[in-house]
């Protein structure tokens, strides 16, 4: 490549990089952005030598450090290559990603860390994901998407778990045809979007129907609402309705603190915070979990399997909802599949 070619290559890189200081989007974004856009629009011919680290430094007054950040992204989506002695230059595979996600929780937990894994297994090493934490505030998830709305294939978002018409607002900014949610739908969106979902109504009830047998040696069940916790209403509608069909008494207890531990009662606790303080108060009390009280945990964990004997758990299989989303982007599929809950019997039911 002569000394002229090398030159008007150089002076296309320096157009099409685009920098807008007052963005809140960081500069080492935007400069991918850019070259990656002129690399998939064959703006920058194959093979080409780009810039060296020193020279795009100079050139876009910017760091060495936010130089080497550039190069780095680009050769994980795998659009540049590099050679020792010989520097960066356009890929001979010269293409961008196909699967490229954001992926947005409301919180870092053992079973997103589980969906998290499912994804990655069912991608595989050609799918990106972007994983952000959102803390179940909205402003947070907005400030995120703000940053990085840019260059993604999916959105694949768990909402947060209660309602907010600010949520269906910031959903109608996502492209319908990129847009995955998980873990719930979003009744109040007007739009077109694929999910795997917990049906939480009929997934509950159909659940503490197959634990009949267990709950008639208690005349009532009583839910445990989480104090500091969201949690999803629909899960009390669906253990009404079973109470109701299979004629127990059902309670919400609101102040577990208040809540004296009596025989016949089987308790539902939504919250890990209110299922170690239940553990606690049934011991206090000198009953046996399983013969005079009964104890049903939501979500499994790997203790539940071990305290009081072990505890009964309602669950979402979360393996199968990141295994599902897998197959909805790998299959560019419009549908909204439902999760069905696990139910596992232990000796404190």
């Amino acid at each position: 490549m002569n000394q002229v070619a090398n030159m008007i290559f150089t002076e296309n890189v320096y157009n099409l990089i685009k920098i807008d200081n007052t963005s809140i989007i960081p500069k080492y974004l935007q400069i991918v952005k850019s070259i990656g856009n002129g690399i998939e629009n064959n703006c920058l011919p194959t093979g080409y030598r780009l810039p060296s680290i020193n020279e795009l430094s100079y050139e876009l007054d910017i760091s060495k450090d936010t130089t080497v950040r550039v190069y780095k992204v680009l050769k994980e989506m795998g659009v540049i290559d590099s050679t020792p002695g010989k520097g960066y230059y356009t890929s001979l595979n010269n293409h961008l990603k196909e699967i490229k996600i954001i992926l947005l929780f409301d919180e870092l937990s053992i079973n997103n860390k589980t969906i998290y894994d499912s994804l990655v297994r069912n991608l595989g090493k050609d799918a990106i994901i972007d994983l952000f934490i959102y803390n179940n505030n909205l402003s947070d998830m907005c400030d995120i998407l703000k940053v990085h709305r840019e260059g993604y294939s999916h959105y694949l978002i768990l909402p947060p778990s209660f309602d907010d018409p600010r949520f269906t607002e910031l959903l109608k900014t996502i492209p319908q045809n990129k847009l995955i949610l998980l873990g719930r739908l979003s009744e109040n969106i007007n739009m077109v979007y694929s999910a795997v979902y917990e049906d939480f109504v009929s997934n509950i009830f159909n659940v503490l129907l197959r634990a009949l047998d267990k709950l008639k040696k208690y005349n009532t069940i009583k839910a445990i609402l989480p104090k500091h916790n969201h949690f999803n209403t629909a899960i009390i509608k669906g253990i009404s309705a079973f109470c109701k069909e299979q004629q127990f008494n059902f309670e919400t207890i609101y102040n577990l603190n208040e809540e004296k531990i009596t025989k016949g009662i089987a308790y539902i606790t939504l919250d890990e915070e209110d299922f170690v303080f239940l553990i606690e108060k049934i011991l206090y009390s000198k009953l046996i979990a399983g013969k005079h009280v009964g104890l049903i945990s939501y979500n499994e964990t790997p203790l539940k399997k071990v305290i009081l004997e072990g505890i009964t758990t309602i669950s979402a299989d979360f393996y199968l909802m990141g295994e599902k989303a897998a197959e909805l982007i790998v299959q560019k599929s419009k549908k909204k599949i439902s999760i069905p809950f696990k139910l596992i019997l232990r000796d404190s039911l």
